[in-house]
């Protein structure tokens, strides 16, 4: 069962709160193993999760551009 983010704000601060521990607990993991650039990416991500909790980012950089890249037009040139 799916857990709804947006249910209420006390249940979206323990969801990204949780997500963010896990996060601290896989990169000390990873940099316990040596794998630096994969600690440094869970780093990133958990930086980004307590920002989002803190409020000071959005959930999404888009809204509804599909998996385009963000300043990508997604459009070919022939």
């Amino acid at each position: 069962m799916a857990i709804n983010l947006f249910e209420n704000d006390k249940q979206f601060n323990e969801n990204i709160g949780y997500v963010r521990q896990m996060l601290g607990e896989l990169r000390s993991i990873s940099s316990a193993n040596g794998a630096e650039l994969l600690s440094y990416m869970l780093e990133m991500a958990y930086v980004e999760a307590g920002d989002i909790q803190a409020g000071a980012r959005p959930l999404s950089i888009r809204k509804n551009d599909g998996n385009r890249a963000v300043g990508m037009s997604g459009k070919t040139t022939r």
